[in-house]
């Protein structure tokens, strides 16, 4: 051994040996770690299809293509069809569109060239598949456009580098309000380039500017006034936008502006400029929603959408200003001390206070307008100065009349709690060129001076009409001029009044009552309207009563007790509106102040709450029995199904009291640790289990589509980039909603180029609302408005439904600020929630059945959403109905974020791809928590036996190539190294044997 260890080769193999164990220890302990995401970036395990074993060979869903670029191309077709009902025609002085013949135009704006097509983060498509531009949509109409300021925009060292990258995906926190430029090119540019001016003239028909703001997750528009753009915040035009358009309108006749924006703009000077002819706004177009707008240009096509918020003239005077992200004091400068609590224990623990309360959005815009007018505004001057476009805004090139055919149900009726009123309306087209119409009804509420807060006016019904065809008389084009059932002139739309949907939460008891209610009076109306906007353009006004108070003590959908559960709490620290402060109240509507540093100051038993991560399972104490686990499986999950004659579709009944046999049989075939497996790792997937037939999912971002940023495999690739969510809307159509849900649905169905396997579950739709136009994530969600936005999600979860898509509906819930996102404390009211911010979710499971929903990153108060029995077992199951797989948002170790504090509340879904955020430390032989995870499990597997997955039962999993590689590596190198060894051994001995007889004593010579 001595000889051993003073070789040269023994020490080098020793280092090496310690340096690959620990190489090897490391790997261990990574890979175990972090082995979703592995997956994600180099493949996970391979399905491979086997033939059926003689169970059963049902397709549960069946495609309507015949591969994959069928579905594709119907989502192309889907996409353009949105843009071309989605885009919005704001203005249109002197008919200035439609353009006429065959016009020469010449596109202005850096971002011509560069659209912005989508937002970031999950809510970005994949453009790399299919993108088209803004020049082939011209070309497409017969547009001709000039190519020598096309290439200039394409050449950066001629016209500049163009906007900023999106923001990386970060935690939200102060340092991502950074100004962001959208990299317009200088005026110099166009001056000092004598080929650019000279070009205006052959493309001179109509000048088209581009103007562009993108959205992000993670970061929230910059508020900060920036001096180097003279741009008072991020959405606001900046100087280069000014100087552009001034040099635009002072060379064309005829200039038109495309607002290619994901938010809402200040767009006042844009309106108020009478060198601006025309503007539309198109929003993010997707792969192919951008081939509408050479189409509408031209007349080819009558944009009909309306808008999805209120566009308001100053975004500094909005209710929302001084309480969404960081506050900005008077000189535009973030005040970052004002939005982070600190003392008690804590260092910094962002929060958002809803003072505004009811009054989100129009709602305070149309309110306080009446109130003004009450007070003696005769002409409307404030809403004039304050609202450039009103909520449900949009023009058309043709002019339609309206005609309330029947209003019987509810004129001048005392309504009742469970009624439901309708009002048709005959809709014809009067002006020259086809078009659709969207018909709205808005219910003004009865409003007791000093008593329960509401505002002025509610949306609570809206439709869009068929294709309505000129006369041939008025026809502009007399292809396109009426001629009977084919192209009808004239259709009637039926509005629904349903009661509930306007009634007012009272969390006070302020009316006498605590709970829903509509408050007694005779003023009560229906405006069958063309927008917010109640005074100007058309309004029908329908009169009918409410005689007595109408309440609604049980949800009148499940008969589930509906009561206060986050508002007059015996704990306070538990109560929602805790550090909410002054509420805005239509007594004064005085703005909203920042919060003051004494505000920002807590206490021990404040951070308390913030850290701790027990649950508040009211039930958890009568789990008192453990569930049976680690049975053989007798029964496969297909067995579940039974064909339901009305929806046409294979069901699983939910079994809710715990007896179905087949149910029990294969629950009890889980152990707990496959249990605590499936819960665990929910990133993109489910995990599989073959003895009951249970496939592993394929689950995936986002609004606009099948796509995943983190993967790299070919898994989430070939398919469609939709439109943006707020293009979705924007239409007003739920027929079309529901469309897009279908094609979702059917690409899903083609599933995957890798394996062949359907995609069952989406990150989508977002359904949280525009509370204010600063949020980068507005793309992602519909709209300001509850009843439009559950509508619309509503639909596109029928449509995908229909394919056996299951969605999770995001983010449950009040997350409407990425700013702190990362646990942000929410101070909002009950009444706020109940009326604004669950609405959506509560149309999308009633309505639309959705069988998933995802939790939020931001807590309700100081308790996490993903961890909160109240929120998602008393609110969402007990009273809405839900049955189904509730998921965390991304949970990538954030120690608020508890997996067993999840389980408790209802949570059944870890959306995480490693393991460092897992319950790790359940007890066996707890009944408790067994119970829990045999829940969360249960809900798991409905809705996957409610899907498209079990089309892909009969598959096999492999595992990942890099862990097959890894494994030969494993192997390997202790082989290698083991072998290396043995021969410094041996190669060591021969040495010292050869050595050996110069060194023995001479025998002969001692003897």
């Amino acid at each position: 051994m001595k000889a051993l260890f003073k070789t040269k080769r023994f020490w080098i193999w020793f280092a090496v040996t310690i340096f690959m164990v620990i190489v090897l220890i490391a790997e261990s302990i990574l890979v175990n770690i972090y082995s979703g995401v592995i997956d994600l970036a180099l493949g996970g395990e391979r399905a491979v299809a086997v033939a059926d074993d003689g169970g059963d060979s049902t397709v549960y869903y069946e495609l309507a293509t015949k591969n994959k670029e069928e579905a594709n191309e119907m989502g192309f077709e889907l996409t353009k069809k949105v843009s071309q009902e989605g885009t919005i025609l704001l203005k249109n002085d002197g008919g200035a569109l439609p353009l006429a013949g065959s016009p020469k135009v010449s596109v202005f704006g850096k971002n011509s060239v560069d659209l912005v097509y989508g937002g970031s983060g999950s809510g970005g498509g994949d453009l790399t598949f299919t993108k088209k531009t803004i020049f082939e949509s011209l070309k497409a109409a017969g547009i001709s456009y000039n190519e020598t300021l096309k290439s200039f925009y394409e050449n950066s060292s001629q016209s500049g580098k163009g906007r900023d990258d999106s923001p990386a995906l970060t935690e939200g926190s102060l340092g991502g309000t950074a100004p962001i430029s959208m990299g317009e090119t200088p005026i110099e540019n166009y001056v000092n380039n004598n080929n650019i001016s000279s070009s205006y003239a052959a493309y001179s028909d109509a000048a088209i500017i581009v103007l562009s703001r993108f959205g992000f997750e993670s970061q929230d528009h910059p508020k900060t006034n920036n001096a180097d753009r003279e741009q008072k915040h991020g959405l606001a035009l900046d100087k280069y936008e000014r100087a552009l358009i001034d040099h635009v309108t002072a060379n064309f006749d005829k200039v038109i502006v495309v607002l290619n924006t994901l938010n809402v703009i200040e767009a006042g000077e844009l309106e108020d400029n009478d060198k601006i002819d025309a503007i539309l706004w198109i929003g993010g177009p997707g792969s192919t929603g951008i081939m509408a707008l050479g189409e509408i240009l031209t007349g080819k096509v009558t944009p009909s959408g309306h808008t999805t918020d209120i566009w308001a003239r100053d975004f500094t005077l909005d209710p929302t200003w001084n309480n969404f992200s960081v506050p900005v004091d008077e000189s535009g400068n973030y005040m970052s001390n004002n939005s982070v609590y600190s003392g008690g224990g804590l260092s910094t623990q962002g929060f958002v206070r809803y003072q505004e309360d009811v009054y989100l959005g129009y709602r305070y815009y149309e309110t306080k307008a009446y109130e003004e007018r009450k007070n003696g505004d005769a002409t409307n001057a404030w809403y004039a100065e304050n609202v450039v476009y009103p909520f449900g805004y949009g023009l058309s090139y043709t002019s339609f009349d309206w005609e309330v055919t029947d209003m019987t149900a509810i004129n001048n009726v005392a309504i009742t709690a469970d009624g439901k009123y309708n009002v048709t309306v005959k809709v014809t087209n009067t002006g020259a060129y086809k078009g659709k119409d969207v018909v709205q009804m808005y219910a003004k509420l009865h409003y007791n001076d000093g008593g329960l807060e509401k505002p002025y006016v509610v949306l609570c019904g809206y439709a869009k009409t068929p294709m309505l065809y000129p006369t041939s008389a008025n026809a502009a084009n007399s292809a396109d001029a009426a001629n009977g059932s084919d192209k009808p002139n004239s259709a009637t739309v039926t509005l629904t009044f349903t009661p509930y949907d306007v009634a007012s939460y009272d969390c006070y008891g302020v009316s006498g009552t605590t709970g829903w209610i509509i408050e007694a009076g005779n003023d009560y109306e229906l405006f069958i309207s063309d927008d917010s906007d109640t005074v100007s353009g058309k309004n029908i006004a329908i009169p009918f009563k409410v005689t007595s108070d109408l309440t609604y003590a049980n949800d009148p959908t499940t008969g589930t007790a509906v009561t206060n559960r986050f508002t007059d709490q015996a704990n306070e620290m538990m109560n929602s509106d805790l550090h909410v402060g002054t509420l805005m109240s239509r007594t004064s509507f005085v703005q909203p102040a920042m919060a003051t540093t004494e505000q920002c100051q807590v206490t021990s038993a404040f951070a308390n709450a913030i850290k701790d991560v027990e649950h508040n399972n009211t039930k958890a104490a009568t789990y008192t029995t453990k569930p049976e686990q680690g049975a053989d499986a007798t029964k496969q999950l297909y067995d579940l199904l039974k064909y339901d004659e009305v929806s046409k579709r294979w069901v699983a009944a939910y079994d809710e009291d715990d007896t179905d046999e087949t149910w029990q049989a294969i629950l009890n075939s889980y152990t707990v640790k496959e249990m605590a497996d499936l819960v665990n790792l929910g990133g993109f997937k489910t995990a599989a289990k073959e003895e009951i037939k249970k496939p592993a999912t394929l689950e995936s971002d986002g609004p606009v589509g099948w796509c995943n940023f983190i993967a790299t495999d070919d898994t989430w690739t070939h398919n469609v980039a939709y439109t943006s969510q707020v293009v979705v809307s924007a239409t007003w159509n739920v027929d079309l909603a529901k469309e897009m849900g279908e094609c979702v649905g059917e690409e899903a169905l083609q599933g995957s180029i890798q394996d062949g396997r359907s995609y069952s579950g989406w990150y989508a739709p977002g359904v949280n609302l525009h509370r204010s136009p600063f949020c980068g994530r507005n793309f992602e969600y519909y709209s300001e408005d509850p009843f439009l936005t559950g509508k619309t999600a509503a639909a596109l979860i029928q449509g995908c439904r229909s394919k056996g898509v299951y969605t999770y509906v995001k983010h449950f819930a009040v997350n409407e600020q990425e700013t702190f996102r990362s646990g942000v404390a929410t101070w909002v009211t009950e009444r706020a929630l109940r009326e604004l911010y669950f609405k959506p979710f509560e149309f999308a499971v009633k309505e639309g059945k959705t069988t998933t929903v995802m939790s939020s990153f931001n807590r309700i108060g100081t308790r996490w959403t993903g961890g909160d029995y109240r929120l998602l077992t008393e609110v969402l199951r007990d009273e809405w109905g839900f049955r189904g797989t509730v998921i965390c948002d991304y949970n990538v170790g954030a120690v608020y974020m508890n997996v067993k504090q999840m389980v408790y509340a209802g949570g059944d879904l870890n959306l995480a791809t490693d393991k460092k955020s897992s319950w790790t430390d359940y007890d066996k032989k707890s009944a408790q928590d067994v119970t829990v995870l045999r829940k969360a499990t249960k809900n798991i597997l409905y809705t996957v036996a409610n899907s498209n997955a079990l089309n892909n039962k009969n598959y096999r999993y492999e595992p990942a190539v890099w862990r097959i590689w890894l494994t030969v590596f494993n192997i390997a190198v202790p082989v290698i190294l083991v072998a290396w060894g043995a021969l410094v051994v041996i190669f060591t001995l021969k040495k010292k044997k050869v050595e050996a007889p110069e060194e023995m004593p001479d025998e002969t010579t001692e003897a």
